[in-house]
């Protein structure tokens, strides 16, 4: 083969690194808002825990953890144990 059969391969491995550069950077910037939003869920959904357990009766407590429960599994959020810290 001459020179010339091989003047296009460096330029097409370039243009098929920098695709897959590209590509990488999609994957990456994708992965980083899905942990920014988890992040947000779950300081959202710590802040309702706090509050439900703030209440001081069990049973506002209780209904307060149930829509909390609800809530999150409604919007797909990660769910959360209830977890009632308060004490009875």
């Amino acid at each position: 083969m001459d020179s010339r059969a091989w003047g296009w391969t460096p330029a097409a491995a370039a243009v098929a690194v920098l695709a897959l550069l590209l590509a990488f950077e999609q994957v990456v910037r994708h992965v980083v808002q899905q942990g920014e939003a988890r992040r947000r869920a779950d300081a959202v959904y710590a802040d309702g825990l706090w509050r439900c357990n703030a209440l001081s009766q069990r049973q506002l407590r209780a209904a307060c953890m149930t829509r909390l429960a609800g809530v999150t599994t409604a919007s797909n959020a990660p769910t959360h144990p209830q977890t009632d810290w308060s004490p009875e």
